[in-house]
């Protein structure tokens, strides 16, 4: 058997564990030294009280998606997982950014998600396009798209409902547990999945996220979010959703501001 299924059938199992990992209703079984696909990692924050650390405050699809990764140096969405992600009002100053919804405010998804980080990306769509103050093309069905030099074109990749929240979950798990490879990764996921059609609330509550969950002096997942919210100005600021979520964040409207006004003085208005 490969290493990689050996690890595969490690994380399914929870054979040899010497590990307990408790978060809300989910129980994981896993190993205090993982060598992974990402290297030898040492589960050094979830055993500095003992055998069973307690996860309660963390999102439990969050961190059985952070699991995923520690044994397979990737992450999936499950259904459950993106929907929960966007079920809940957001608001960057809640006390636990990463609490899961009750039963009741989850609804169901149609179809489950696809991994595309080993798809190419579809040919870029030339219809026609709104063009915003910037410059920018802005896709007619309201949807937007990031404008990244880093990711090249622009493409219309379908994603999950939820999945812009949940990268930015893993992302601040990433930054609270000290897994610099998963920020990596979250990072590059978020960049594809802006690119595509997203939900508002979804990218919403990805703001609450990455802003309420994140130190000041992280830009990774905070820099995304505000290059989408510029390149999709002209979509987003008569949403009530995404303005209640930007104004909620200290600072957030004023650092836009200028922002705006710096690229503005730079076309010459």
């Amino acid at each position: 058997m490969e290493h990689g299924q050996i690890l595969r059938s490690l994380r399914e199992t929870g054979e040899y564990s010497d590990l307990t990992v408790v978060c809300g209703s989910k129980t994981f079984k896993v190993h205090r030294c993982i060598e992974g696909e990402e290297g030898v990692i040492e589960l050094k924050a979830v055993d500095s009280y003992g055998e069973d650390e307690d996860f309660s405050c963390d999102d439990p699809d969050a961190v059985s998606s952070m699991v995923d990764f520690i044994y397979l140096g990737d992450y999936g969405l499950s259904p459950s997982a993106a929907v929960a992600a966007t079920s809940s009002t957001p608001a960057a100053q809640q006390t636990n950014i990463f609490a899961a919804p009750d039963d009741e405010e989850i609804a169901p998804v149609e179809a489950p998600p696809v991994d595309w980080s080993s798809v190419a990306p579809p040919k870029r769509n030339k219809k026609k396009r709104h063009v915003d103050s910037f410059g920018w093309g802005v896709p007619q069905q309201g949807f937007c798209t990031e404008h990244d030099p880093e990711i090249g074109s622009p493409t219309r990749i379908p994603q999950s409902k939820g999945s812009l929240t949940m990268h930015a979950r893993l992302y601040a798990l990433a930054v609270k547990y000290n897994l610099s490879d998963l920020k990596k990764v979250a990072i590059e996921k978020m960049k594809l999945a802006v690119r595509g059609t997203w939900d508002r609330e979804d990218f919403a509550k990805a703001i609450a996220v990455a802003f309420g969950a994140t130190p000041d002096g992280d830009r990774g997942m905070r820099d995304i979010i505000i290059q989408t919210i510029l390149s999709c100005s002209a979509n987003l600021v008569s949403d009530p959703v995404v303005e209640k979520a930007i104004n909620a964040v200290d600072g957030l409207p004023f650092e836009l501001f200028k922002l705006q006004s710096t690229s503005a003085k730079r076309k010459g208005y």
